[in-house]
């Protein structure tokens, strides 16, 4: 019955996850789609009884929510709702506040920088590790992001006395997931510079784009089926509509069970390997 407020700006993973998990998903507007920009009241305004967390996005790297938009928000949140401490909970009187940065990694400046990032300005794009009021901050090093190691993510975690725990049961979570294999690994490599190839030759993607033709495939969901990390949901739009409404929940819930089970791996040795070298000589 729980509920996470979001950015409208969001990849249909983050909603299938958080649906999988039985928490509905509530879209907040931009005041303007040139800035991309939303007012912290527009989020405080949306939160119920029933909200935990609210995701912000920064969209295409863009740092759209600045350090004051994070401790308005936070201010207004703790006033709003600290009368939930008398419920007997800790963490029913605070909400969540996590942060997207997944296109936003411009490097660590150096080792200190995360456990510094709450004695400097966080809205500064450079070296941009998140806000100091976000409890949970990810980054993702997907094949389609500019700071690529074709696979992984990291997550701070914001040491609270609301938090003060999750950091180490996400650890514990995590070590029961299976590790992906170097082999699997392998062959994201390998499929990922063969694109490059392709990508740098005119001659060779015109061959691509007419074999597509002549085979009656889609040229665009070819090469996004290549570069996704999650599975995409599918259609069949010559079917009825009551078939058509049935195939995409079942697609939908196919794709999604698909999804999880992909993302509760531990990383190979080989995609950690790729990770710190992405980390120590980012430029």
């Amino acid at each position: 019955g729980s509920e996470i407020i979001m950015s409208p700006i969001q990849i249909e993973g983050m909603v299938r996850v958080a649906q999988y998990h039985q928490i509905s998903v509530k879209v907040v507007d931009y005041i303007s789609s040139e800035t991309l920009r939303i007012e912290p009241e527009t989020f405080a305004d949306a939160v119920t009884e029933r909200t935990v967390a609210i995701l912000i996005v920064h969209p295409f790297g863009l740092i759209s929510f600045t350090e004051e938009d994070f401790g308005v928000l936070r201010q207004l949140l703790d006033n709003k709702y600290k009368n939930r401490e008398r419920c007997g909970n800790p963490r029913s009187s605070h909400i969540d506040i996590m942060e997207d940065c997944a296109e936003c990694y411009s490097g660590f400046l150096n080792s200190n920088t995360i456990t510094q990032s709450t004695e400097r300005s966080s809205s500064s794009q450079l070296d941009y590790v998140g806000s100091s009021h976000s409890d949970l901050t990810f980054f993702s090093f997907g094949t389609i992001k500019t700071a690529t190691a074709l696979s992984g993510g990291i997550t701070i975690v914001k040491q609270t006395e609301y938090n003060k725990n999750l950091a180490n049961g996400m650890k514990r979570l995590q070590k029961s997931y299976p590790q992906q294999s170097n082999f699997v690994y392998g062959k994201k490599v390998l499929k990922c510079s063969l694109l490059q190839c392709l990508a740098s030759s005119p001659m060779l993607t015109g061959m691509l784009l007419m074999l597509c033709q002549w085979m009656n495939l889609d040229y665009d969901d070819l090469v996004t089926s290549f570069v996704k990390g999650f599975p995409i949901v599918t259609t069949n739009n010559n079917s009825s509509k009551t078939t058509k409404s049935k195939s995409i929940r079942d697609d939908v819930v196919n794709a999604t069970s698909k999804l999880i089970y992909l993302l509760r791996k531990r990383p190979s040795s080989a995609s950690l390997a790729m990770l710190y070298e992405r980390l120590r000589n980012y430029d």
